[in-house]
């Protein structure tokens, strides 16, 4: 690979049924995608050629390959975007980081913690900038409540609770990967991440140092191939960090649960899908997803706006110019490697909390 030219050549590692992570490199031009100002989209890889094809012409690749492999040694890249299903995910980083490449991953970044342990020494041996997709992280209102927390606005944070539920998600089918717990990881994997992950950053992510999982496989009798369907659809959790604080958790594939009115669809008397993450301080508490916060004397509580700008650049975009920013300036992107470990250590420790029926100290 040569020195870096002005313009950051990137590749993308999975193409089916779309590159997700990709998507920030580029913005809508009429009917086609237009590359953010500095970026080539250089080529894409994809078992399913079909797949590579669309995706070469929708997104304007120059090329495209069946292997990344062969990609990683003849294409001219900076960088790459790895979305592949979960349980490749270690392996194409690590070759991508062994080409030369810098890594920007889609989530979970890893199986298990030990594979993440492979691909931080990945990192640091090859000396390039790794980053892992947590585009949530670049919202308004997610940024917000950092800010707020480590200014000391709430106080001290004491708890916090988040949760993503569908009653009757797609996962439950079971006609993709994401129903088998060694390809998809399970519910923790999927939607876990990504409550854990937002309420922890919000926090100014504190140590972890214990956790207790519960864990279920209850709607495997929906599924349309029983005995392949092994993922947990179902997770509640707590996480205690070295500052005393408690993060409690629940996620779900599927559940019997009866949402709030129109979380989803304004249509419906309920939701079928819902997502939560809230934060308690000793001095004011925040609904994140809702941008309000509550704070006052016992006789004067008052519940006001978190004062976020409601129109914003997709976060997915703005997680594509931090991955850009890193490179060029050579500086650890927000979502980096270290973050990537203790996030896995969390929910490896969780998935085994569950496995074991006790509490996992970390």
């Amino acid at each position: 690979m040569d020195a870096m030219t002005d313009c950051l050549r990137i590749g993308s590692i999975g193409a089916h049924p779309s590159p997700f992570g990709i998507r920030g490199f580029a913005v809508q031009s009429g009917a086609k995608m237009k590359p953010l100002e500095g970026v080539e989209l250089t080529a894409v890889s994809e078992i399913n050629e079909a797949a590579a094809q669309r995706a070469q012409q929708f997104f304007g690749f120059k090329e495209y390959y069946v292997d990344y492999r062969e990609m990683l040694q003849q294409a001219d890249l900076d960088a790459v975007v790895i979305a592949l299903p979960t349980n490749l995910h270690k392996q194409a980083s690590i070759d991508a980081l062994e080409a030369g490449c810098h890594v920007l991953c889609e989530k979970p970044p890893t199986n298990t913690a030990e594979e993440m342990q492979e691909v931080a020494e990945a990192v640091q041996k090859n000396n390039r900038r790794y980053m892992f997709v947590r585009q949530s992280r670049f919202l308004p209102n997610v940024q917000r409540a950092r800010e707020m927390v480590l200014a000391g606005e709430l106080g001290e944070v004491y708890a916090a609770e988040t949760s993503w539920v569908r009653s009757r998600g797609e996962q439950i089918k079971g006609t993709a990967w994401r129903s088998r717990r060694d390809e998809g990881g399970g519910v923790l994997l999927d939607l876990g991440i990504h409550g854990i992950d937002q309420a922890w950053f919000c926090m100014g992510n504190p140590k972890p140092v214990e956790v207790m999982a519960m864990t279920h496989t209850a709607f495997r009798h929906f599924s349309i191939r029983p005995d392949d369907y092994t993922a947990d659809d179902t997770c509640v959790c707590m996480i205690r960090f070295d500052t005393g604080t408690m993060l409690q958790g629940l996620f779900a594939f599927g559940m019997n649960a009866i949402g709030p009115p129109g979380e989803k669809d304004k249509a419906l008397p309920y939701s079928k899908e819902w997502q939560t993450s809230k934060l308690f301080g000793t001095d004011a508490g925040l609904d994140i997803d809702r941008k309000l916060i509550m704070r006052g004397p016992v006789d004067d509580v008052k519940v006001t706006s978190m004062n976020v700008p409601e129109e914003h650049e997709h976060p997915m975009v703005s997680q594509a110019r931090e991955f850009i920013a890193a490179i060029r300036e050579g500086r650890e992107p927000l979502n980096n490697v270290e973050n990537a470990l203790t996030l896995m250590k969390m929910l490896t420790a969780l998935k085994r909390s569950g496995d074991k029926r006790q509490s996992v100290s970390i």
